[in-house]
């Protein structure tokens, strides 16, 4: 199921790029069988630098709760390039 997903995910961006659709920043949510949320976040920042993050949550409540807090921002965990 895995496989099916990504690979349609990644069809999906491809056409994005083949219609030359101009982005400046991408978000993916990821959701594991077992409930896990992932959220990659890729976007240049003030300077254009490109800057790739992603905060993962136990479950979908987890997650909402994070959406609708006003408190401090969850630490993101930045990727390598």
């Amino acid at each position: 199921m895995s496989k099916v997903i990504f690979k349609e995910g990644i069809k999906l961006l491809k056409h994005l790029k083949s219609i030359k659709m101009p982005l400046k920043e991408m978000s993916i949510y990821l959701e594991t069988p077992d409930g896990e949320i992932i959220d990659v976040d890729i976007e240049f920042d003030e300077d254009g630098e490109l800057q790739r993050s992603f905060i993962a949550f136990d479950n979908e409540e987890d997650y909402e709760e994070h959406l609708n807090s006003e408190d401090e921002p969850v630490e993101e965990v930045s990727l390598l390039n």
